[in-house]
């Protein structure tokens, strides 16, 4: 039977305590000794409150340690996001511990934390399990929509270890074996094999899994990280589907949601490589001569007037906002949202940044004056109904009408 969206919550809070009841208890015995709990009650009563009722494996004693230890413990271990994760992760433990209940959207959100705050805390072991209910949820409510992938498509087993493909070092040269990640190009056609495998659409996590299982990469190779420690492999990936909505092969449908469209259902390996030249080569001949690295899709896009330090209008930012919530699963905080944006529209120059990430907080307004966002909390972003179905077309009209109005 299915677990329910607050069994789901309650079993995440567990796993938050087993995951950081050492990490607490290390660096509080780090500085207050052996008797640690005894020490951070005194503090609490020399301030003038109650003593905290003792219980090292209560996920409520502990984050409320990590929280007022913050500045003279836990703030030189970890960074200011996870101040954050700590204060959400208290209002969730309140929350599921009065037995009121969780949306869909709440109880990833709270998952999301929960892994984040467990990764940051090298809890690895319980960050793996809460991920796999993050995305056991995710994937039940893409097929509670409208236009979800048959039920029938193949799963993908969930722990089996990967496999080596011999066909590997035929078709990318040894060079894999030595951690050479394949081309762009050479992912294209894997990656459309993968959502043909999936029955048409899928979540970005089960492609790229496929194209893995599929493509056989070696675990050495899955283990190259960029410096913000995401997979190469994966981050490689992302732009593959990228390039194909850029041919037509793909769209993003929501959430990190992607579905072949009618010729990439039909379209061969030739055919995708061919399409796939004259898009690079289109772009790049609109790109500028910059010393900064463009993405030259960004000139696409908005046109050839773009400069390096040219910042794209409040209506041509609107629905790649929308889109990066979306990869973000529906959700999501503000620094993150404006990270994907730049990933995704390619800026680098340190005053595009600045610049970008003003005009974003204006674009996120805008986005709640038409009803196609929500500000959760603590800035919080969150697609409501309308934001998970609109198009490009339609947000567009509804802005210039929400202009209009308020000028």
């Amino acid at each position: 039977m299915a677990l329910s969206d607050y069994e789901r919550v309650g079993k995440a809070v567990q796993l938050l305590a087993e995951g950081i009841a050492p990490f607490v208890a290390r660096e509080c015995r780090a500085k207050f000794g052996d008797d640690w709990t005894v020490a951070v009650q005194r503090k609490d009563t020399r301030s003038g409150g109650s003593a905290r009722k003792v219980n090292p494996t209560d996920p409520q004693f502990l984050l409320k340690v990590m929280w007022d230890e913050w500045h003279t413990i836990f703030g030189k271990k970890l960074s200011r996001s996870d101040r954050n994760y700590v204060s959400e992760l208290q209002d969730v433990r309140n929350t599921w511990a009065h037995n009121e209940p969780f949306s869909t959207d709440d109880a990833l959100r709270a998952l999301d934390t929960a892994q984040r705050l467990l990764e940051s805390a090298a809890a690895s072991a319980q960050a793996n399990e809460v991920g796999k209910l993050h995305q056991d949820l995710l994937r039940q409510k893409f097929e509670q929509m409208p236009g979800a992938r048959r039920k029938d498509a193949p799963a993908l087993p969930e722990d089996q270890p990967m496999l080596q493909n011999p066909d590997v070092s035929e078709r990318y040269g040894p060079s894999v074996s030595s951690l050479s990640i394949p081309s762009e190009a050479d992912l294209l056609y894997p990656t459309v094999c993968a959502l043909r495998d999936l029955g048409g659409s899928g979540h970005k996590t089960e492609i790229d899994r496929r194209v893995i299982e599929t493509e056989g990469f070696s675990e050495e190779l899955m283990a190259l990280r960029r410096p913000n420690g995401i997979s190469k492999v994966e981050y490689r990936l992302g732009w593959v589907r990228t390039a194909l909505k850029g041919i037509s092969v793909v769209v993003n449908t929501s959430g990190g949601f992607w579905s072949l469209t009618e010729k990439g259902l039909m379209i061969d390996e030739v055919k995708i490589r061919s399409d796939h030249a004259n898009y690079r080569r289109g772009i790049t001949q609109k790109s500028k001569l910059e010393p900064m690295l463009q993405d030259p899709g960004v000139s696409e896009r908005y046109g050839p007037s773009v400069s390096c330090l040219s910042i794209p209008s409040e209506a041509d930012l609107l629905y790649p906002t929308v889109c990066a919530l979306r990869d973000l699963g529906g959700s999501g905080r503000k620094m993150e949202l404006v990270r994907n944006v730049i990933e995704n529209e390619g800026y680098s120059s340190s005053r595009e940044l600045v610049a970008l990430k003003r005009r974003l907080g204006w674009v996120l307004t805008a986005l709640k004056g038409i009803d196609v966002v929500v500000n959760m909390s603590r800035g919080y972003w969150s697609l409501t109904e309308k934001g998970l179905m609109i198009d490009e077309v339609k947000i567009r009209s509804d802005h210039a009408d929400y202009r209009s109005r308020i000028t």
